[in-house]
């Protein structure tokens, strides 16, 4: 793979077409190691610094393991993550509803945002704890138009929606 300043990164990949090294323009190598199932359980980079992953029994990464032995933490229940921990114990809540959409996210200082959806399942509101809240609109085809900002600010987006072959 060749960049625009031709500077060229290779990529040699599994059987099953993951990639198991990289090597940059500097000739630097990453390495990655995968599970029975195709999951990644390790990336080492060129410096030889390794960072490893542990997942619960649904395939879900509930652990994030650094270099230094530190950890980024998450709980899951269902399909859904419930709760994050990074190394040193700020804590991150999540909630869903029965749909599977994210209703609420409370970060370590408590900071509350809330999620609301349309019938089709687009989020049509975010709430911010003391902070006002953000408006989605979207076009017939299901991509955001609008975007009202906590000030008030309207942002419009514009899609061409173009179907290539």
């Amino acid at each position: 793979m060749t960049n625009s300043l031709g500077h060229t990164t290779i990529i040699r990949f599994s059987e099953d077409r993951l990639p198991l090294c990289e090597i940059d323009p500097e000739g630097g190598a990453t390495f990655f190691l995968y599970d029975e199932f195709g999951q990644t359980v390790s990336i080492t980079s060129p410096d030889r610094r390794t960072l490893r992953f542990e997942y619960d029994e649904a395939g879900n990464i509930c652990r994030e393991i650094a270099p230094d032995d530190s950890e980024f933490v998450t709980v899951w229940q269902a399909l859904h993550m419930k709760e994050a921990r990074d190394p040193e114990g700020a804590c991150w809540r999540f909630g869903h509803d029965e749909r599977g959409n994210l209703t609420d996210v409370t970060d370590p200082a408590g900071v509350q945002q809330q999620y609301h959806y349309d019938e089709l399942g687009q989020m049509v509101r975010r709430d911010t704890t003391g902070q006002g809240h953000e408006v989605l609109e979207y076009d017939r085809l299901g991509f955001v138009s609008v975007l009202t900002a906590r000030t008030g600010m309207k942002t419009a987006y514009q899609c061409q929606h173009t179907v290539r072959l």
